[in-house]
């Protein structure tokens, strides 16, 4: 009886401190400008930017993702072209990655803000 519950709360205890996004980041060929996003167990809530000069333009425009219930629900468009087009940018010089989770994968949210001219 012990040996199960002892399993048990090993199995929650690395359900609770590892989460698929953090194996998928390490394996990724996209990396921010500031390495890799965290991601928490329960809430997550990350930014990150990238920047192809010193000026951030005058327009701006975003596109987003989102999934619900473990993935089995997707709705969105989170590309550049959408995010340019948004905000009728045609040289976009400055680029955000913002990210939320909330309790792993019942929801997320995935947002990429370009500024531009």
């Amino acid at each position: 009886m012990f040996k199960k519950i002892s399993f048990v709360m090993a199995l929650v205890a690395v359900i609770f401190t590892a989460n698929c996004g953090t194996l998928i980041n390490n394996f990724s060929a996209q990396r921010g400008l500031h390495g890799f996003d965290h991601n928490g167990s329960l809430f997550t809530s990350t930014s990150r930017s990238e920047a192809t000069s010193d000026n951030i333009g005058p327009k701006k425009g975003q596109a987003c993702q989102s999934m619900f219930l473990f993935t089995a629900v997707a709705v969105g468009d989170a590309s550049l072209p959408e995010a340019r087009r948004a905000g009728g940018i045609s040289k976009v010089n400055h680029i955000t990655y913002d990210k939320t989770r909330v309790l792993g994968l019942l929801y997320m949210k995935d947002c990429i803000t370009v500024y531009g001219e």
